[in-house]
C-alpha cells in the first residue's frame, strides 16, 4: 500500500496504546498488527487539559449534585424558592437583538463638528438636537502650533527624546495602552501632524513620559517628567474645552503616569477626566445606532479608533500594511538576532484583554458584591455557584486563547517572552488569586482546591517575572508587572498566615523575598514599587519569625 506524506502526529492507535509511531499513513506499527490506522483530522498537536480547568469542572458538578439531592428533599414551597434564588444565565444562550428598525423616535442620537473641530454626541433627548445647524469651521493650525511648540521650549524638550520616547513606549507601554491606534498616530506624527485627527502635542509627550521611563538613557527619569508636565500643562489649559480623542487618550496616559509614580488619587481624576469626556464624546454608543450629519465625520478608521478608546478605557486598562512606510523613524517592532522574526499581532492580544476585563467585572459586580450583601440572605451555596462558574469562564478564556498568546511555566528556558503575552497571563493570575484566596483561608469544603488554585497562580505569577527578567529586565517591566507582583505576595502572606491546616501546602519565605527584589527592580520605573515593597518588607520580616 503506497505510504502518503508523513504525519505531525500519532496515529490514534499508537496514542491509546502508547507505541512509537512512524506517522505514515498507514503508520508501521498498524501495518505489522494488520489494525485499521486512523489519524485525527486536525493534524497539531493539542496541550493538555489544564490540572485547574479540571478543578473547576469537578467542583461545579459536586454543586450541581448537591444542589439537586437538596431539591430532592426540599418541600415544594422550598423547592420553588431554591429555584427562583439559582442562576443560570452563565449557560443559555444569549437573546436575539430587538429589531429597533421600526421605532420612532423624535430626534436619533447623532455627532456634531463644535468649535475647533471637536465632535460632540448629542443623544435623543439633548436640548442641542435641532434639524439645521451649521458646523462651526476648524481654525488654522499655524497659530496653535506655534504656541505649542512654544511649550516644548518652555519645558526644555529636544526632539531626539521624542524618538527615543515612542521607541520604548511602542516596545514596551503599547500593550498597556491600545486605546492609541497606533498606525493612525504614526501616520499624522510623520505627516499632517497639526491637521490630522489622531495626533496632538499631549498625547505625544504623555506617551514619551511613560515609555521613556524604560529607557536606559541618562536622566531619563528628569526627561520623562518633564515630558509629563507639557502634556498636563497643555491638557489641562487647552484640552479640558475642547474634547477630542486624542484628549481622552492623553489624559488615560496620563493617569497611568501618576498611578504608576504613586499618586493614586491623581490618577484617578485624571482618569476619571477621561471617562467624562469619552461620554461626551459618545464612545459609550456602537456607532451603527446612531447618525452623524456629515458622513465623512465618521470614516471606518474613525469608527474603528473610537471604538478602540472606548475598551482601552474599558481596561484601565492591527498591523496594517501601511505600517511599513514608517518602519525607518525608529518605531520598528523590537527585532533582534535572539527573537523570532514573527511577532504575534496586538489586536487579538487586545480583544484577549477585553474578554478578561468582562469576567473581572463579573467577579466584582457578581460574587465580591454579592458577597458583601450576605446580610441580604445571600447563601453559602449561592456564593459557591458564583465562585465555580468564574473559575470555569477564566479557564475557558485561557483554553480559548490563539496559539500564539498561550503560555506555560513549563516552557523552555529559550522560548521568548512577548511583553503582551506577560500581561495577558499576569492579568489571569493575578484575577484567579483573588478570587479563590477569602475561600483558599476558610473553613469551607472547598478550601483546599482554592488554595490549590491560588499556589498555581502564585507560582504562575512567579515564573513569568523570572522570565520577563531574564529576557527584558523589570526596568521595563510595565505597571501592571507591579500588580500582579504585589498579588502574588499578598496571596503568600494570607496563605502562610492563615493556613486551613497543618497538611495545606502554603508558598515560602524565599518566593516572597523574590517578589520583594523584583518590586526593587522595578522601583527604578515605578513609585507605586517603592510603596509597595515597603510594606512587603514588614511582612517577610513577620512570615521569618513565624518560621
Amino acid at each position: 500500500m503506497p505510504q502518503k506524506q508523513a504525519r505531525k502526529i500519532s496515529c490514534k492507535r499508537c496514542q491509546i496504546r502508547k507505541l512509537k509511531c512512524s506517522r505514515t499513513d498507514p503508520c508501521k506499527s498498524c501495518l505489522a498488527a494488520g489494525q485499521y490506522c486512523e489519524f485525527r483530522d486536525n493534524d497539531t498537536k493539542r496541550r493538555p487539559v489544564s490540572h485547574e480547568y479540571v478543578m473547576a469542572l469537578e467542583n461545579r458538578i459536586a454543586w450541581f449534585e448537591n444542589f439537586v439531592g437538596k431539591l430532592k428533599r426540599a418541600s415544594s414551597a422550598d423547592r420553588d424558592a431554591m429555584l427562583e434564588e439559582m442562576s443560570l444565565h452563565d449557560h443559555l444562550q444569549p437573546a436575539h437583538d430587538v429589531d429597533t428598525s421600526k421605532t420612532t423616535r423624535l430626534w436619533t442620537p447623532s455627532l456634531y463638528m463644535e468649535f475647533g473641530g471637536s465632535l460632540i454626541y448629542h443623544g435623543p433627548t439633548s436640548i442641542y438636537q435641532m434639524d439645521e445647524i451649521d458646523d462651526f469651521p476648524v481654525p488654522a493650525p499655524s497659530a496653535e502650533a506655534t504656541r505649542l511648540i512654544c511649550v516644548a521650549q518652555h519645558f526644555g524638550i529636544q526632539e531626539s527624546w521624542i524618538e527615543q520616547g515612542l521607541q520604548d513606549f511602542f516596545r514596551w507601554q503599547y500593550p498597556n495602552c491600545m486605546f492609541i491606534y497606533r498606525e493612525a498616530f504614526i501616520r499624522d506624527h510623520c505627516g499632517n501632524r497639526y491637521g490630522g485627527r489622531y495626533w496632538s502635542p499631549p498625547l505625544l509627550y504623555s506617551m514619551c513620559a511613560l515609555g521613556i521611563r524604560n529607557s536606559d538613557v541618562e536622566n531619563a527619569e528628569d526627561m520623562s517628567e518633564r515630558f509629563f508636565a507639557a502634556a498636563e500643562s497643555i491638557s489641562m489649559v487647552s484640552g479640558l474645552d475642547k474634547p477630542c480623542l486624542t484628549t481622552v487618550q492623553a489624559f488615560l496616559c496620563m493617569a497611568f503616569f501618576e498611578v504608576g509614580r504613586g499618586n493614586l488619587s491623581k490618577g484617578w481624576n485624571l482618569s476619571g477626566i477621561a471617562f467624562r469626556m469619552s461620554q461626551d464624546l459618545g464612545l459609550q454608543r456602537d456607532p451603527n445606532h446612531w447618525i452623524s450629519k456629515d458622513p465623512s465625520l465618521t470614516s471606518p478608521e474613525d469608527v474603528q479608533i473610537r471604538r478602540r478608546i472606548y475598551w482601552g478605557a474599558y481596561l484601565s486598562d492591527n498591523d496594517f500594511p501601511e505600517m511599513a512606510p514608517w518602519l525607518p523613524t525608529g518605531l520598528e517592532q523590537f527585532q533582534n538576532e535572539t527573537e523570532p522574526t514573527t511577532v504575534p499581532q496586538l489586536l487579538p492580544s487586545f480583544q484577549s484583554l477585553v474578554e478578561l476585563a468582562k469576567i473581572i467585572q463579573r467577579m466584582l459586580t457578581k460574587y465580591f458584591s454579592a458577597n458583601e450583601k450576605s446580610a441580604d440572605g445571600q447563601s453559602a451555596s449561592q456564593s459557591q455557584m458564583f465562585l465555580d462558574s468564574l473559575n470555569l469562564d477564566l479557564h475557558r478564556w485561557q483554553e480559548s486563547l490563539p496559539d500564539p498568546l498561550k503560555w506555560n511555566k513549563w516552557e523552555p528556558t529559550t522560548a521568548y517572552l512577548y511583553p503582551h503575552v506577560a500581561v495577558l497571563h499576569l492579568m489571569l493570575n493575578s484575577a484567579r488569586l483573588r478570587l479563590n484566596l477569602d475561600v483558599a483561608v476558610s473553613n469551607s469544603s472547598t478550601a483546599a482546591s482554592s488554595s490549590a488554585m491560588c499556589l498555581s497562580s502564585i507560582e504562575n505569577i512567579i515564573a513569568l517575572i523570572r522570565k520577563y527578567r531574564a529576557h527584558h529586565g523589570l526596568k521595563k517591566a510595565s505597571l501592571i508587572f507591579v500588580c500582579g507582583i504585589v498579588q502574588a505576595a499578598t496571596g503568600i502572606t494570607v496563605l502562610e498566615q492563615t493556613a486551613p491546616c497543618a497538611s495545606t501546602p502554603t508558598p515560602s519565605t524565599s518566593q516572597l523575598n523574590f517578589l520583594i527584589q523584583s518590586l526593587e527592580e522595578c522601583s527604578a520605573t515605578w513609585g507605586l514599587a517603592t510603596q509597595a515593597k515597603k510594606r512587603l518588607v514588614v511582612a517577610a520580616e513577620a512570615m521569618t519569625l513565624m518560621n
